[in-house]
């Protein structure tokens, strides 16, 4: 049974003989042409995922900030927002990145009333 690579340096470290630090021929050869398809096919599908989550967080925010536009003054109220602060936030670019609640909820601590 064959020590993993890592292995293999820290047995070197510790004193064991060289030729059972070394790595094998078959751990040095180059990938296979399967081998190498596997790999891209992978990577590109990490790629493709992250590139479609991505695309779906921006749809998402695109569709809250014109839902946040078209809020009645009552309800931004009750979300603790002025008029102003929700077109300010609607107008962001959907590629921008909007307030977290714990921001928008230190932005609003004013009463209602005051405004």
């Amino acid at each position: 049974m064959d020590a993993s690579l890592h292995q293999r340096a820290r047995g070197l470290q510790q004193g064991w003989p060289l030729e059972l630090a070394l790595p094998n021929d078959a751990q040095l050869r180059a990938p296979t042409l399967a081998e190498q398809w596997r790999l891209w096919w992978r990577v590109s599908r990490a790629l493709l995922e992250t590139l479609a989550g991505t695309v779906a967080v921006w749809i998402e925010r695109h569709r809250q900030r014109r839902d946040l536009a078209a809020l009645e003054p009552y309800l931004l109220r009750d979300l603790g927002l002025t008029r102003e602060q929700a077109l300010y936030e609607a107008s962001k670019p959907f590629w921008r990145e909007g307030l977290t609640w714990q921001q928008a909820l230190c932005e609003a601590r004013r009463p209602f009333w005051l405004e």
